[in-house]
């Protein structure tokens, strides 16, 4: 018996004397992966009933009382599981007992659903940094977590399952907080393959049937708000990226009611089967009666439509004349028709329902457009900047086309006006044409052109300048030397363009490259310019 009970001595020596590893109190982060919201449950003092669902592929791990000498192990608390999968972090508040995840050791060989609601006895409270990191085959994890009294709270931390590239799906129950990007995040982004997390309550008391939500991270699936039974419990939903909640359906107890109101439709609108669409930043109440209970959930807004260039937010853009920029839309609803304000500087090209905008430059110059999404109007500056056809290029096209200097036609020159059309018609069509064609004793036949007449030299330039700025090409009528007038073609200006100094100039009486500054305008025979039109 003596050496029995020095023992029994030895251990309670022992065990008084250990160093154990206090909890402090973690506070819940409720930012979903993508979405957040802004429900908590009410916190009892009295631990809530365990999970009792049952499924046939679900690999569980044995749930046995905790052995307290295991705490004390080593001077942290950490302890490697019985099975050698994890490792674990174990604390003691008063009288609870519970462990975080570290790390997962164990093989990469995950064929069935993995709980991890307890290990070796401990109840888990959270999952840590990068605890499952670079496993393959992991694909479903579930996780009910527990409100423990006293402030100990269930939680899945940044990088939970980093580089976790085949994972789909995370279960877990209301009592889980969880961190931006906890899961389906690889190598700094999200994972393409990570499409559901899913809150599985088997909780009872009305008061957390609130608590029930099943998100999708991805566009294509659609996502369910389930409201409050308890009229005593209208918490808000605070819905923070505007994409994620642009399309939601709302329900009771994950069951379809109709009925459905929204105390502000410029916000949130919703059919009476519950789809709802967010229009616009603002808070709204969605409401419906169910037999003598009317139930109640205050939706919060925070971001409006937007427009974004290469994934980033803009307000203005920049495009040259004649191209097009793509932007896309952030917070669109497939099933609302936008509507798109033109101006004769720029124009939207996409359709209403598109996912995103091509906005095109018509005019040089700078604008507003307006866009409106969902109802909200989205005011987009567009500059447009000039697309001016190079030197080089007019250059080619006159060697293309030719000279005064080179043609004769019944033993005299061919007119001016039909080599400055040929140009200009080349410079916006593409197409050559001989200028003996379009050329005849009594002037140019100006097909494809619009000719006009002005009241003055500044009013011909104007014109000039605004063909061009629209990309049109333009012959103008000037004179020169000892001749009275003389055709030449435009095509670009520099500087404000209310000078003939301002503006480049091909000649076609020897194909040569100039500014207008060399000529003067046309004496007796008017202020006249020719458009090509595009």
């Amino acid at each position: 018996m003596k050496p029995l009970l020095s023992v029994l001595i030895a251990v309670v020596m022992a065990f008084s004397g250990m160093t154990v590893a206090f909890a402090e109190e973690i506070s819940v982060n409720e930012e979903t992966v993508g979405a957040a919201v802004s429900d908590t449950v009410n916190q009892e003092d009295t631990q809530p009933e365990t999970d009792n669902s049952t499924e046939a592929t679900t690999e569980t791990t044995t749930e046995t009382e905790p052995e307290t000498v295991a705490a004390a192990d080593s001077p942290d608390g950490t302890v490697i599981s019985k099975d050698g999968k994890y490792k674990l972090c174990v604390y003691r508040k008063e009288d609870l007992v519970y462990a975080d995840i570290v790390k997962y050791l164990g093989n990469d060989k995950f064929s069935k659903t993995t709980s991890i609601n307890k290990i070796d006895g401990y109840k888990i409270r959270q999952i840590r940094a990068k605890a499952f990191c670079g496993l393959k085959t992991l694909k479903t994890v579930k996780f009910m977590g527990t409100y423990f009294a006293k402030g100990v709270k269930s939680e899945v931390l940044k990088k939970g399952f980093y580089n976790c590239k085949n994972m789909t799906t995370l279960v877990v129950n209301s009592y889980v907080a969880l961190n931006s990007n906890c899961a389906g995040y690889v190598k700094g982004k999200k994972c393409a393959k990570f499409t559901t997390l899913k809150y599985n309550d088997v909780t009872k008391s009305q008061s957390d049937v609130s608590g029930k939500i099943s998100y999708a991270s991805t566009h294509t699936v659609k996502s369910v708000y389930n409201v409050s039974k308890n009229n005593k419990n209208n918490r808000k939903a605070k819905l923070v990226d505007f994409v994620n909640g642009s399309v939601f359906y709302a329900k009771v107890a994950s069951k379809s009611v109709k009925g459905w109101k929204s105390s502000n439709s410029n916000v949130i609108s919703i059919s009476s089967k519950g789809k709802a669409i967010i229009k616009a930043k603002g808070t709204t109440t969605l409401s419906v009666k169910v037999g003598n209970l009317k139930i109640k959930r205050k939706f919060v807004v925070t971001t409006n439509p937007y427009l974004t260039v290469k994934g980033k937010k803009v307000t203005s853009v920049s495009v040259k004349n004649g191209e097009t920029i793509k932007l896309g839309i952030k917070g669109k609803a497939s099933s609302i028709d936008n509507v798109y304000t033109d101006t004769e500087y720029a124009k939207v090209t996409s359709k209403t329902t598109a996912t995103a905008i091509k906005v095109m430059g018509t005019r040089r110059g700078t604008t507003n457009l307006k866009v409106n999404v969902n109802g909200y109007t989205i005011k987009l500056k567009v500059t447009v900047k000039k697309n001016p056809i190079t030197d080089e290029t007019m250059a080619n096209i006159a060697q293309k086309i030719g000279s005064q200097v080179d043609y004769n036609y019944a033993d005299s020159t061919v007119m001016c006006s039909a080599y400055a059309f040929c140009y200009a018609y080349y410079q916006v069509k593409g197409v050559k044409i001989t200028p003996i064609s379009v050329w005849c004793p009594g002037g140019c036949t100006w097909y494809g052109g619009t000719p006009m007449y002005y009241s003055s030299g500044n009013s011909m330039l104007k014109a000039i300048k605004e063909s061009l700025d629209k990309n049109q090409a333009c012959v103008g009528l000037l004179s020169i030397g000892n001749s009275a007038h003389h055709y030449v073609t435009f095509y670009d200006y520099t500087g404000k363009g209310n000078k003939l100094s301002d503006f480049k100039v091909l000649d076609p009486w020897d194909g040569t490259l100039t500014t207008a500054e060399y000529y003067g305008y046309s004496r007796g025979y008017g202020y006249q310019a020719i458009t090509i039109n595009t």
